[in-house]
């Protein structure tokens, strides 16, 4: 997911020369610029800011997709190692902007972090062993207001759920008008499967997507199984009927609880 933040970011230093605008990095952007916005001095604190405009990549983590949490994050480093330069975040005058929105999404709230974060190497300094730089991360949370999309995204897998239950509804029914329901699910799900997959990145967690297409999946294959296996074993309409809708009864609310608890699990994450 790619974000394109612009945000003033300011320093105060007791070292007069200390020239951020010349030394700082945001060191997780593609691509960054800043506008010089002033300096001055305050007792005895020198200050300096900027506006920065960055271009930036950020981990999407998909596990509870349409729903979850996202931190949009800026990590910003000095080139001078933190034996000259340590950041100290300014908590207090640290805030969003009013008019700051991302349209679907709930602002929760701004974070500092300060840390030291160390490279395996010396950046060609040999008097050093390896390079520890002072790093300082903003981090907005996001929480997406998913239900638009839930339904928009799954209801094709919704359709091909249903139409797998119906199927224990016709046990009496020619063989071949089955099909055409087996047929229709099969189609639905391929079909809304190949909408979503490329809108979801790789991801190693077992998400909501994943169970919504995983639940739906079997219960189209066991209502195959079972319309051909009770066609097989009884002959008599009357036995078979109530043996497949008591079969569908049991796979109806487990579908439906399954995708529920996954639902739930996403919503409150």
């Amino acid at each position: 997911m790619s974000t394109h933040p612009s945000y003033y970011a300011w320093w105060r230093t007791t070292d007069k020369s200390y020239n951020p605008t010349k030394s700082i990095e945001v060191v997780n952007a593609r691509d960054y610029s800043y506008k010089f916005g002033g300096k001055g001095k305050v007792g005895n604190e020198y200050f300096t800011y900027a506006h920065y405009y960055a271009k930036i990549h950020q981990p999407w983590y998909s596990k509870y997709f349409p729903f979850g949490r996202q931190f949009l994050t800026i990590k910003m480093e000095d080139f001078a190692d933190d034996n000259k330069v340590i950041f100290e975040p300014d908590y207090q005058e640290s805030k969003l902007h009013s008019e700051f929105t991302m349209p679907g999404w709930n602002i929760i709230g701004l974070s500092l972090m300060k840390s030291v974060t160390h490279y395996a190497t010396n950046f060609g300094n040999a008097s050093l062993d390896s390079s520890p730089y002072a790093r300082l991360s903003f981090i907005i949370e996001v929480k997406r207001n998913g239900w638009k999309l839930y339904i928009s995204y799954f209801i094709g897998f919704f359709m091909a759920g249903i139409l797998a239950h119906l199927v224990y509804m016709m046990s009496s029914l020619p063989f071949a008008a089955r099909a055409t329901v087996f047929i229709g699910s099969v189609v639905a799900f391929i079909g809304n499967k190949y909408i979503i997959d490329p809108r979801l990145p790789p991801s190693p967690s077992y998400g909501l997507a994943d169970a919504i297409q995983m639940i739906t999946f079997l219960v189209i294959i066991i209502s195959i199984l079972a319309s051909i296996g009770l066609e097989l074993k009884y002959q008599d309409e009357k036995k078979r009927a109530a043996v497949s809708l008591t079969i569908g009864a049991i796979s109806l609310i487990i579908y439906v609880l399954y995708i529920i608890i996954y639902t739930w699990i996403a919503v409150s994450s």
